[in-house]
């Protein structure tokens, strides 16, 4: 009866251990993912709006050094008194002043040093009278659009009495890519009387020097760059699209000015500068943060599918392993029912539980054993011998005698085949009858001679054989009968039906010695084996099993891996309606050498 395995399949108690401590990696798995996401938010968060404040420190440092160095540029005209003076002449006097047109060119010359000595990013200077509405332009320009336009805002900021620096954006629809200028505009004091303005002065650079403050910050920046007037006029936009967004909170930014709003998609770091008057803006997206997220996320996701298959596979080989060591004990118990008390398979012992048990269930069943030895095996062992010693009444001589009498009968009538027959029969049997296991490769090849004789008296003309042996191949001894059940396979499987008396089949043997071994060849030229049948046949040969369903070539194999070792195997290769050759590999040792060796072995 075939004894259900009930630790196999879904059933089994390990594969239950190992989809519960599956489920919990997985599940644990998960919840640190969420985990993990939440944090890279806050931590993704306060990295950009870390590069934020470093960025809007950058602006606002370019802009402060702006308005630093205009007001620089002011204190240095005006402590020439005699040019500040004539420039003041200038433009508070409607007609033109002698010194201003004798000496124009060398004020130009004065003042354009004056500014490029202070900062060579100022591209213009002008000055304004305010009761007389004169202007004075300094400066190469590229064009006349800086001359115009401070034509037509000057007069916003000639009557303003306020002293405070003013910045201000000479844009336009016509101006694309922040190819404009930005102008300060700083109140001029008449000299006798401070406290009076007399005028304008502004000088101006190009917006795109913004650009370059911060352009090393590309690589980490999120969303633009905006620099903003105290009304909420965009003054620079570093995305040239000068358009707020729809949900800006400006009243909140003007209120609180140094300060970090969060809305639902955006986020609006800035900072106030009251010198200038204006605010520097970085709206941070929300999506741009969430894409940084997201790759990192996919990163851990890759890692995490990583260790999840690691601790996969380490808690299947675990499980496999803990289950191997109690299947250990389940097949010693298989073994026990069947009533085999000793010589189970060799297990490594372990000092724990599961080995304790393991220990403690062999030795209680060798106590068995002995026990059962002890009791009924002597009296089985009496009935035994009375047995044999009845069946060993008849003789073997007996049989070898009445053979050759049979014999001489037949040669005595003119039966000579059939007596060449009974006399290799006979010879057959006495080689069978022989206790030795071990014989000279002579005997075994007279043997093997002997067999085919018979098969040939039997085939006709419908067989040959060849035999080819190399003299050194003598000297050795092989396993007794080691080769007679390839050549009944080959001679039942492959020839038998398949030779005629035109075609005969053909069956060689050959044996030479190949370094340290005996190599035996047997080929056929028979029907072949099929593909499929052939790969069954290599698959049994290689499982380790002493009983088989078909006792010949898997005996003859099995018995070559016990003497000789697993690398001794046979090796089959045929092909259909071509034949079959069967390759046998023993080691080449004399016969006392083997006999010790197979004594060791049987030990």
């Amino acid at each position: 009866m075939k004894i259900k395995d009930k630790t196999a399949g879904k059933n089994s108690f390990f594969n239950k251990i190992f989809l519960v401590y599956a489920l919990i990696t997985i599940i644990s798995s998960f919840v640190l993912f969420l985990i993990l996401t939440e944090n890279l938010i806050t931590i993704k968060k306060d990295q950009a709006l870390e590069m934020s404040g470093q960025v809007i420190e950058s602006v606002d440092s370019f802009l402060q050094s702006k308005i630093v160095d205009e007001k620089s540029i002011y204190q240095k005209l005006y402590r020439d008194d005699e040019k500040w003076a004539h420039l003041i002449e200038e433009i508070i006097n409607e007609e033109r002043q002698d010194y201003y047109t004798e000496h124009l060119q060398e004020v130009q010359k004065n003042i354009t040093q004056t500014v490029y000595a202070v900062d060579n990013q100022f591209n213009g200077t002008f000055l304004y009278g305010k009761n007389t509405g004169k202007i004075l332009q300094f400066g190469s320009f590229q064009n006349s659009g800086e001359y115009q336009f401070f034509v037509n805002t000057v007069h916003d900021f000639a009557y303003l009495e306020e002293s405070k620096t003013k910045l201000v954006s000479a844009r336009n629809e016509y101006t694309g890519n922040n190819s404009f200028s930005i102008f300060i505009f700083d109140p001029i004091r008449d000299p006798a009387n401070f406290a009076t303005k007399i005028g304008t002065m502004a000088m101006c650079f190009n917006a795109k020097n913004i650009r370059n403050c911060y352009r090393r910050f590309d690589k980490y920046i999120k969303g633009s760059v905006w620099v903003m007037d105290e009304n909420g006029g965009l003054i620079y936009d570093s995305s040239s699209e000068y358009q707020l967004e729809g949900a800006f909170p400006q009243m909140d930014l003007l209120i609180e000015r140094d300060s970090t709003l969060s809305g639902k998609d955006m986020i609006y770091n800035s900072v106030y500068n009251s010198e200038g008057g204006y605010y520097v803006i970085n709206p941070i997206p929300m999506a741009a943060i969430m894409d940084d997220v997201r790759v990192l996320q996919y990163n851990i996701f890759k890692v995490m599918i990583l260790v999840l298959l690691c601790a996969a596979l380490l808690n299947f080989i675990s499980t496999k392993f803990f289950a191997n060591r109690v299947r250990a004990i389940k097949e010693t118990m298989d073994q026990v029912k069947q009533g085999k008390l000793t010589n189970f398979k060799k297990q490594r012992r372990y000092r724990d539980e599961v080995g304790y048990i393991h220990s403690e269930l062999i030795e209680m069943c060798a106590v068995l054993d002995a026990h059962i030895k002890k009791e009924y095996v002597y009296q089985l062992r009496q009935k035994e011998m009375e047995l044999y010693a009845l069946q060993a009444q008849i003789d073997p001589h007996f049989l070898y005698n009445s053979l050759e009498a049979i014999r001489m009968n037949l040669y005595m009538k003119g039966e000579e085949e059939a007596g060449k027959m009974i006399w290799i029969l006979s010879d057959m049997f006495r080689n069978i009858m022989k206790k030795d296991v071990v014989v000279t490769n002579r005997d075994e090849m007279n043997y093997v001679k002997s067999y085919l004789e018979l098969y040939r008296f039997r085939l006709g003309d419908r067989m040959e054989y060849e035999i080819e042996v190399h003299e050194e191949v003598y000297r050795y001894a092989t396993i007794k009968h080691i080769l007679q059940p390839i050549l009944e396979n080959a001679l039942v499987h492959g020839i038998q039906d398949v030779g005629t008396e035109e075609h005969p089949s053909r069956i060689k043997i050959l044996a030479e010695k190949q370094g340290e071994d005996i190599v035996f060849t047997i080929s056929d030229s028979g029907s072949g084996i099929e593909i499929e049948r052939l790969q069954e046949i290599r698959e049994n040969l290689e499982k380790d099993e002493l009983f088989q369903k078909s006792i010949g070539i898997y005996n003859v194999n099995n018995r070559l891996r016990i003497v000789y070792g697993d690398d001794y195997m046979l090796q089959i290769f045929s092909k259909e309606m071509e034949g079959t050759e069967v390759i046998l590999k023993i080691k080449a040792m004399k016969k006392k050498e083997l006999e010790s060796y197979v004594r060791d072995i049987n030990c």
